[in-house]
């Protein structure tokens, strides 16, 4: 089953079929952002007789990082409830709207056939610039809301993830769930929405994408029919990172669930130059799973902007490395096996790097097509459009190639932490991970490096 970051990540990720992209430039704050995607294979658009296939994304740079304090959860309610609106709707957009909510992210999506398309886009038109916000509506989104977190709670994946970013973004927007939390969930009113969706949804905070059938005047049009947006980008405060002061344990009691994560926060995106060594030493620890049911080692990108520090532009966000573990038995074990091999992958590359070329074909994965290839999906041009790296997906083949043992050697110090790491275990009995984590030989960790918390404490 996704979780609520994995469907976001899905949904941005999802490659579509081969396309010409428009040229890219740097977000506008003064009209709305457009990007199309004509594909070159098929008719032109509104050629009679030929429906073709559109793909449509609206993305707002905004997430559950942006819930005011109290109001927790009021990115993801904002978001559903004008989903909501258009099912209630109907038409060709009711079945096909989906709405995704990530902690910097809102991305809505849509199929259409171009015989539909202009239903299909008044109705984006409509949701975008005037959502009415119906109560009825909205109390049937936050029933489902409180119906998510119930069912969050049952998953030890989903519990690990919002502990892990509780623990290591303690005081930080990212520290609380994407779903919010249940006591500001049932606080929040028609108004509270209106002012989110106001203050956020502004020229300069949306990109609308389109693939397939499609055409420039299509653009133009957008772009006329949303002027009565607000200019600009919502003002956001700096979000800088405070590190564990060294490695600290989370315990959470779960039943019988069990999932470990394990990771630290991270100050690197895509445009960073260890950003490529950081690719590698992810599909590395991927491959050290061997024995356990569940292993995923990754780069939570919550930011996909890649500029320059102090570049104008949006506001520039941190991401997360981690390992996602469900042990087949014995979790402390697990745990301090999962560090060792974090603590030796930092300190020394190992002098036989024969993993290196399986490492790198391994991370090249959906993220990245071979250099100079021309499939680009319409999520990936989004991203790219947003992060002012225009082509990083063609590159990223190449840049992987640039990763050798010496290159390895100088940067995995500089971006892998476990001297800051986050241990979240959910475990049915703390008190034996505990013991297992503090016998045998020493990983630096003593009593009062562990807390303790119940799942449900996660979303109050």
């Amino acid at each position: 089953m996704l979780t609520v970051g994995a469907t976001l990540l899905v949904l941005l990720l999802t490659t579509f079929p081969a396309a010409s992209r428009t040229a890219m430039t740097s977000p506008s704050s003064a009209e709305v952002n457009v990007v199309l995607l004509p594909d070159p294979g098929g008719a032109p658009a509104g050629a009679p007789g030929v429906p073709g296939r559109v793909e449509v994304r609206v993305v707002v740079y905004s997430g559950s990082a942006d819930d005011p304090p109290g109001k927790e959860g009021v990115a993801w309610l904002t978001a559903r409830t004008i989903q909501g609106e258009a099912a209630q709707g109907g038409g060709p957009i009711a079945t096909s709207l989906r709405a995704a909510v990530g902690k910097d992210l809102i991305v809505f999506s849509a199929e259409s056939s171009r015989e539909n398309l202009e239903s299909v886009v008044a109705a984006i038109v409509t949701l975008t610039l005037k959502p009415s916000f119906e109560p009825a509506i909205i109390t049937a989104q936050v029933t489902q809301q409180k119906a998510a977190i119930d069912s969050a709670l049952h998953d030890p994946v989903i519990v690990a993830r919002e502990a892990f970013d509780s623990f290591v973004f303690r005081g930080h927007p990212y520290g609380h769930p994407v779903l919010g939390l249940l006591s500001s969930i049932s606080a929040l009113s028609r108004d509270d929405l209106v002012a989110f969706h106001a203050q956020h949804w502004r020229k300069g905070n949306i990109v609308i994408g389109l693939a397939g059938n499609v055409a420039e005047p299509l653009g133009a049009r957008l772009k006329t029919e949303l002027a009565g947006l607000a200019d600009g980008q919502p003002e956001r405060q700096p979000r800088p990172i405070r590190w564990l002061p060294g490695p600290r344990v989370l315990v959470v009691q779960s039943g019988t669930a069990v999932a470990l994560r394990i990771g630290h926060a991270l100050n690197v995106a895509r445009a960073h130059p260890d950003y490529y060594a950081l690719k590698i030493a992810e599909a590395r620890l991927q491959g050290a799973g061997e024995g356990i049911e569940h292993f995923d080692a990754g780069v939570e990108q919550f930011d996909l902007q890649d500029t320059d520090p102090g570049a104008a532009g949006l506001p520039r966000r941190q991401q997360s490395f981690s390992m996602t573990v469900s042990p087949v038995s014995d979790s402390a074990s697990t745990a301090r096996r999962c560090l060792s091999l974090l603590n030796d992958l930092s300190r020394q590359v190992p002098a036989d790097v024969s993993w290196l070329e399986q490492a790198r074909r391994s991370a090249v994965g959906p993220e990245g097509r071979a250099a100079g290839a021309v499939e680009s999906g319409l999520a990936g041009t989004l991203n790219e459009f947003l992060s002012r790296t225009p082509g990083f997906s063609e590159r990223f083949a190449a840049g992987l190639g640039t990763v050798d043992a010496d290159r390895l050697k100088s940067a995995l110090p500089r971006v892998l932490f476990p001297g800051h790491v986050a241990i979240i275990a959910v475990v049915p009995d703390g008190n034996a991970f505990m013991d297992g984590m503090l016998t045998g030989p020493s990983i630096g960790l003593t009593r009062d490096d562990f807390e303790r918390i119940a799942p449900d404490a996660l979303f109050r």
